[in-house]
């Protein structure tokens, strides 16, 4: 079996390549409440729960690049993962999406957290979403892989995650996503003057988080 090491929660987990099995969470599929393409390969992409091995990181997706000015649309591949550094503006819960079959059971709800580049500059054009879903949260509180391998259990919870994280430096690590239901609110895509986000490009879902020491 291939074992891969990932950061969650500042700890190494030892995690298994054959994840535990969430193609249905709360009576919700991969897919979400989702009927035709492309919104079911979307849902499918943002509720993605196998961890990225470190071949599939490109270290071309970092905070700097994704939060540039520019039509972003095809920047980065869904197929790779990233590794950033921000720091945590805000933590909270995310709406009630077609991914997670509309619920508004807080526990089956996206968290989404707020990274900007700086303390300083924390407008909705300096602002990046990173997402945890239910699946990922699941895994992570259970502690254990499909082979009954023990991990550190971690509370990934929204309020769990804001106690911890919230006006902290953090290095977030996961899958590549661009979410195209925001492009009407993300700088790069739309010249409103009410936008609060810069970009539609997120790491979504998020596979680790951990404090980091601020940059000088």
């Amino acid at each position: 079996m291939n074992l891969r090491l990932i950061l969650a929660s500042g700890s190494l987990l030892v995690v298994s390549s054959l994840s535990l099995s969430q193609d249905v969470i709360n009576n919700c599929p991969m897919k979400g409440t989702a009927g035709v393409e492309p919104y079911i390969s979307r849902n499918k992409l943002k509720n993605r729960y196998i961890f990225p091995k470190q071949s599939e990181f490109d270290p071309n997706i970092t905070l700097t690049e994704m939060l540039k000015p520019g039509v972003d649309t095809g920047r980065f591949s869904p197929s790779k993962a990233g590794r950033i550094t921000g720091y945590v503006y805000n933590v909270d819960f995310g709406g009630t999406e077609a991914c997670n079959c509309t619920t508004k059971v807080k526990k089956y709800i996206d968290t989404h957290i707020t990274l900007t580049a700086d303390p300083q500059h924390t407008k909705g054009k300096n602002r990046l979403i990173v997402e945890v879903t239910p699946r990922i949260r699941a895994i992570m509180l259970k502690g254990t892989d499909t082979e009954g391998h023990t991990l550190t259990v971690s509370d990934w919870s929204t309020d769990s995650l804001k106690a911890r994280f919230l006006h902290q430096w953090v290095e977030v690590e996961g899958w590549y996503f661009f979410d195209w239901e925001h492009t009407n609110a993300a700088q790069n895509t739309h010249k409103g003057k009410h936008n609060w986000r810069a970009t539609c490009s997120e790491i979504h879902p998020v596979t680790g988080i951990r404090k980091v020491t601020p940059p000088h």
